[in-house]
């Protein structure tokens, strides 16, 4: 569903089930009405038939323009152009049969629409609590910032480089892969030619002491590896030094 408010997609279930329930009940009277009035003496069978198509499409527009606001339009088509399901209705009025039988399959169609939203209702509340976790669990993170080319840990600019220089370009690419062991060679590719040693351009860039065993636990010659962002099970499990946040904002580095 996008990037839909959790709320919003609360109110729109909620509507679209208040009104399934009011086109059940107008589908059900509208040939119970027949049944009863169709005997009685001047009966006029076309007007029954318009005024009833208006009543339903007067609804069927309420259900529109909420399934028009949701980012999925397959919603909006499944609901105005329902799937016949191939099976012959029986107790419907023959006069009243074709429309009926369309006016159920749109029932049936938004049934089926409200209960994939309530599916993904519970998938983006799920996701929701997840994240909420994943925040609370972040000891620290590397951010950095391509046009200022700032690179922040949990809000402090730790450094910030020339241009297309060695160290933006090295800094770049490791935060795009982390967790995994990158060779000097891949390096290389990626950012042209280093001139440095891959453990000086770390230092250049501000990791040393603390922040270079918490962030590159891998930095020989020929390979790093940058975890990034250092989760509290983590920290624990590999026994990591608590970062002094006051320090690494005095040696805060501007090329």
């Amino acid at each position: 569903m996008g990037n839909v408010d959790f709320s919003d997609l609360r109110k729109w279930v909620d509507e679209l089930d208040g009104l399934l329930v009011s086109g059940t009940v107008k589908y059900r009277r509208m040939y119970a009405d027949y049944n009863t009035e169709s005997k009685v003496e001047g009966f006029d069978l076309e007007k029954y038939k318009i005024d009833g198509s208006k009543e339903w499409d007067e609804w069927a527009d309420k259900c529109v323009s909420i399934l028009d606001k949701l980012p999925r339009k397959h919603y909006l088509f499944h609901f105005v152009q329902p799937r016949s399901d191939g099976m012959m209705r029986t107790g419907i009025p023959v006069a009243l049969g074709g429309r009926l039988v369309t006016f159920e399959y749109q029932l049936y169609a938004l049934e089926d629409i409200i209960l994939g939203l309530e599916e993904n209702e519970g998938l983006a509340l799920r996701k929701e609590i997840a994240d909420k976790e994943y925040q609370a669990d972040v000891l620290y993170k590397v951010t950095r910032i391509d046009h200022s080319r700032k690179v922040r840990i949990n809000n402090i600019v730790l450094h910030a480089s020339n241009y297309d220089s060695e160290n933006d370009n090295f800094m770049a690419y490791v935060i795009a892969n982390p967790g995994r062991p990158i060779p000097r060679t891949e390096l290389e590719q990626a950012c042209g030619t280093l001139t440095k040693r891959l453990d000086h351009i770390i230092r250049d860039l501000g990791f040393t002491g603390n922040l270079a065993k918490v962030f590159f636990p891998v930095k020989t010659k020929n390979e790093v590896m940058f975890v990034n962002p250092i989760t509290k099970q983590y920290a624990f499990k590999n026994e990591l030094p608590a970062l002094n946040f006051i320090e690494i904002g005095r040696a805060s580095k501007v090329e």
